[in-house]
């Protein structure tokens, strides 16, 4: 019999995405990426600081040019690409 401990933090990630009625595939998925990301910074996902996550993310908004909240681009709502439009 194999005893695994799972974090606090990874506990309550898979909490809230069950709440959220997100799949196996794509929980498995999230876990995944965060921790590729954690590596990435060298520290464990309990330790990493809003402001790490920003200094890697607003670089990768610049690039591809995104708003970087939808506050920031009132005249667009979000959606489908042709949707909240008004028509000529």
């Amino acid at each position: 019999m194999s005893t695994t401990t799972i974090s606090p933090l990874r506990q309550r990630m898979i909490e809230d995405m069950t709440a959220r009625k997100f799949g196996p595939a794509s929980q498995r998925s999230h876990i995944e990426s965060c921790e590729r990301f954690a590596a990435y910074l060298k520290r464990s996902p309990a330790r990493v600081a809003t402001g790490m996550i920003s200094g890697v993310v607003s670089p990768l908004d610049e690039l591809r040019k995104l708003p970087k909240s939808p506050a920031q681009n009132p005249g667009k709502r979000p959606g489908r690409r042709g949707q909240g439009e008004p028509s000529a």
